[in-house]
């Protein structure tokens, strides 16, 4: 674990209820294990602290703590929010559950870019990623606003915030096929997932 990690919490949004997909999608098998906990496991390598954001507390026996949203059924903004409130440290890399794929690499090119800024998010050629991203905890009081005013979209206080972005053509230096930021949404794409990591296991 490099230096500059051990001060950033990776803090997973795992909240949703898996309407589209049919069942949870955090418990979903990949190589063996639930989608969360190889997450966490790959979390673990990189942050000193991991958490999970869920109002189910099952998920407290993958990571080290378990916090529900302080505002309830507002989304994954909410999620966000919970998750800079009780983070250990000042930095926080949210992703969420159904996002398994994480790339350390293009993680650690986010690093730099945290001075003087309150966020630091990739835009892929789908835009910006806010829910794969790394937030300070300057960030709460903007969000608590949007929050509170029913702005529910992601991106709602990046107007208020100093935003850095990582560029299209650094993500595709780093991850060609942006599989940082996909997500399982269906059960084709559970398929599409299994079928990534069988061929990762031939290589």
């Amino acid at each position: 674990m490099d230096e500059p990690s051990q001060k950033i919490t990776g803090a997973i949004l795992a909240g949703g209820k898996s309407r589209r997909m049919g069942r949870n999608k955090a418990l979903l098998e990949l190589a063996g294990k639930p989608v969360i906990e190889r997450l966490v496991e790959q979390f673990r390598k990189t942050f000193a602290e991991v958490i999970v954001i869920a109002n189910d507390t099952q998920y407290g026996r993958f990571c080290d703590a378990v916090f529900a949203d302080i505002y309830f059924e507002k989304g994954p903004l909410a999620g966000l929010h919970s998750a800079l409130t009780h983070a250990a440290n000042d930095w926080v890399f949210i992703s969420a559950c159904d996002s398994p794929f994480f790339n350390v690499g293009l993680f650690r090119e986010m690093l730099p870019l945290r001075d003087k800024a309150d966020a630091v998010i990739c835009e892929t050629e789908d835009g910006l990623q806010p829910l794969t991203a790394l937030y300070s905890r300057r960030c709460p009081p903007h969000i608590d606003n949007c929050l509170q005013q029913e702005r529910l979209k992601v991106a709602s206080f990046h107007d208020r915030i100093r935003l850095r972005v990582v560029p299209s053509e650094e993500i595709e230096r780093l991850d060609s096929n942006a599989r940082m930021f996909w997500n399982m949404n269906y059960p084709e794409d559970y398929e599409q997932a299994l079928q990534w990591i069988e061929a990762c296991s031939e290589v």
